[in-house]
């Protein structure tokens, strides 16, 4: 803004230093989050489970953009964004069921709160505005779970 006395006002602006901070800043929760839910799930699944469903989460995360100050989710703490994707990833391997709570606590939060925002990341990737959340939400997730849960029935039909 310039003055009519031609003097201009000091405009403070955040320079690449101070977003440079935030990424790490973002970078360094993401690998706490990380550690806390597989150090929680550890407990609760079979190490054979456990290091599928690590590689699925980073995949995941990576394919939502995240950590970055620029993606999508970037306005959501990632340690619940974090806790969002395991929740989903748990879900989409059929290991969801008794894992919200220990999950939620994992990144500090609590499972209604994770419910509610992936419910919230679900909508907005429904209505088009979060689109990298496919392999979250798209239809081969469904596809997963249905063909999943026929084999379990076909099991249990087979006992």
């Amino acid at each position: 803004f310039q003055a009519d006395d031609g003097i201009r006002d000091c405009v403070l602006s955040r320079g690449l230093g101070d977003v440079y901070k935030r990424q790490s800043a973002r970078e360094d929760e993401m690998d706490k989050a990380a550690h806390n839910l597989e150090d929680a799930l550890a407990s609760r699944l079979a190490e054979a489970d456990l290091g599928p469903i690590m590689d699925a989460f980073f995949e995941a995360m990576s394919d939502i953009g995240e950590p970055s100050v620029d993606a999508t989710t970037s306005n959501v703490p990632i340690p619940m964004v974090a806790g969002c994707v395991m929740y989903k990833v748990l879900q989409s391997m059929n290991k969801g069921k008794g894992n919200l709570n220990t999950v939620a606590k994992a990144v500090n939060c609590s499972g209604a709160g994770l419910k509610s925002r992936l419910a919230n990341m679900e909508e907005q990737y429904n209505s088009g505005k979060f689109p990298e959340a496919e392999p979250l939400f798209g239809s081969s997730i469904d596809e997963a779970k249905e063909s999943s849960s026929k084999a379990e029935s076909e099991e249990e039909s087979e006992e």
